[in-house]
């Protein structure tokens, strides 16, 4: 009865260090994305 899928074990510093950690690279990419579509409407016009 050791599942690695454990909804009850989502608490643990290592799930959260990495979760934290995709949301960190999401909002890069996303800043990322948003900026080169800002810098290219701006040479566009």
């Amino acid at each position: 009865m050791t599942n690695q899928t454990d909804p009850t074990r989502t608490d643990t510093p290592e799930t959260r260090s990495q979760w934290t950690g995709e949301k960190t690279a999401w909002w890069i990419v996303f800043g990322a994305t948003t900026l080169g579509i800002i810098m290219m409407l701006g040479l566009w016009n």
